[in-house]
């Protein structure tokens, strides 16, 4: 499953919105970013190109199979990029460690999204920022 999402959702879906977030919501430089549900680390990748040597990507998801794959997409990233097998309710972070917390399209299928949401706000430092998106609720999302 995680190749053939990589194959082919990612570059026609996530990886173009990977690179609109990315430009869109910077300034991206030495902070310390968490990709939450990072996937096969297509945002990973482009926030390895923008938080410089200061800088540092923390991708979680909680499918080891996406991680694999993620951690091959970035093997040669601009910046240090670590992976973490994670739920979203659970994330094995230090409180305030996260400058800016990034979730491109997981947000929708976490199976607790108040202690997801709660978890993220326990990680986020003063003044973090959060950029979330989601297509809409599940409910709504008939194909998933």
């Amino acid at each position: 499953m995680a190749t053939g999402y990589d194959n082919l959702l990612v570059p026609v879906l996530f990886e173009p919105w990977a690179v609109h977030l990315v430009e869109a919501f910077g300034p991206w430089q030495g902070r310390v970013v968490l990709d939450l549900a990072t996937g096969t680390g297509a945002v990973a990748e482009q926030l390895s190109h923008r938080v410089g040597a200061q800088g540092k990507v923390i991708g979680v998801d909680m499918n080891a199979a996406m991680l694999t794959l993620a951690t091959q997409r970035c093997k040669s990233a601009a910046a240090p990029v670590e992976f973490i097998h994670s739920p979203a309710d659970c994330l094995p972070l230090p409180d305030a460690s996260v400058d800016t917390l990034v979730c491109q399209q997981g947000f929708q299928f976490f199976p607790d999204r108040a202690t997801a949401a709660a978890e993220m706000a326990r990680v986020l430092r003063a003044k973090a920022r959060v950029v979330i998106s989601v297509w809409r609720p599940l409910a709504e999302c008939d194909f998933f």
